[in-house]
């Protein structure tokens, strides 16, 4: 018996559809990994940061156990370019280095006294930056008020040597002198130090200022990252997200101890907030002032700078930040932090 060639036709084509069907869809997901493949470098490249690379030195220094005011005038004296952006300038003899080194000095217009050039903030906080740019490859920054302060606060000095580091202060010198504001150019930075066996170690340094870099997120992103511990010690700490932070990290069995400023301790300040949710948290017990801004994560990572951790720190005041991922810098903070801990009262 045959069949009409025309009946065999709708049969075949149904067969022929059933099995072009498989291969349409693999042709169609090949096309769509092909684009993926061929547009993801650029959408990780917008999302996250290119890190640079550098050679250098990074000192960590801690007044008044060591003589700040010193350390900074010898720095400063074998620099020839200088360029600085201070929230207060009251030292004779500093100015008078300044001077003779024809440096370029910013001074917050509301803290001005006469030297330098005086600078407003536009969103009415504070240029509260403490921090030198020399010869385009060293970096002054950390707590330290070139004041008669520096003789008695508690504060650190940082003295980086390293080109992308210095690049990023000096381009944020130029907009606080310019009146304009810009994302940092390199907020990664891998530093590498030698020591004098030749050995070398890497480590991330994170660089951001305030308020166009969002120092707070990056802050509380750091916290939020801690495992075993948390240390700070800080001048003002008003930031209730940032203090929930600690309290949740608490909470999750990190180990949190803090040290406030005695003179801080208003009712905006974290220390009876944090105190009621059960962490370690004490009044410095300096008779002048805890002027650092320091948090410890985990015995390896450590925020300073000039940002205290408050509202007006991070959307108001122009302020510089540096996380530092390395144990070795974070085993001087942490000891720094102990002498301040061991010091201090709870009340």
């Amino acid at each position: 018996m045959f069949m009409n060639p025309r009946a065999l036709q709708p049969a075949m084509r149904r067969k022929l559809a059933r099995k072009a069907l498989p291969l349409l869809l693999f042709a169609l997901c090949c096309v769509a990994l092909f684009l993926a493949l061929k547009f993801a470098p650029a959408l990780t490249t917008v999302a996250a940061p290119r890190t640079v690379v550098e050679n250098g030195s990074f000192d960590v220094h801690f007044c008044p156990v060591e003589e700040c005011p010193l350390l900074l005038r010898e720095t400063l004296a074998n620099a020839t370019k200088i360029a600085c952006a201070f929230y207060d300038l009251n030292d004779k003899p500093l100015e008078e280095l300044l001077a003779a080194k024809r440096a370029s000095v910013l001074v917050f217009d509301k803290e001005y006294r006469g030297f330098g050039t005086p600078i407003a903030n536009a969103r009415s906080g504070l240029m509260h930056n403490k921090f030198c740019v020399l010869d385009d490859e060293i970096v002054i920054t950390g707590s330290l008020n070139p004041t008669a302060g520096m003789y008695e606060h508690d504060n650190n000095l940082v003295i980086v040597r390293g080109a992308r580091l210095a690049e990023n202060y000096a381009a944020e010198w130029r907009e606080l002198k310019d009146g304009r504001e810009a994302p940092v150019p390199h907020p990664r930075v891998t530093h590498t130090v030698f020591s004098s066996d030749n050995s070398s170690r890497s480590f991330l340094v994170e660089n951001y200022f305030c308020p166009e870099d969002a120092c707070a997120d990056h802050v509380k992103t750091i916290l939020q990252a801690a495992n075993r511990s948390v240390k700070f010690f800080v001048f003002s700490f008003t930031d209730d997200t940032l203090g929930d932070a600690l309290v949740a990290r608490a909470a999750a069995g990190v180990d949190v101890r803090g040290v406030f400023d005695r003179q801080q301790n208003s009712k905006y300040s974290e220390y009876t907030g944090l105190k009621l949710a059960g962490l370690d948290v004490r009044l410095d017990g300096n008779p002048k002032l805890l002027h650092h801004k320091v948090f410890v994560v985990d015995d390896r990572i450590v925020v300073t700078g000039s940002y205290n951790p408050t509202g007006n720190g991070n959307t108001r005041n122009d302020e510089n930040v540096l996380i530092i991922h390395d144990e070795s810098i974070a085993r001087q903070y942490v000891a720094e932090f102990e002498r301040v801990y061991a010091l201090g009262t709870k009340e």
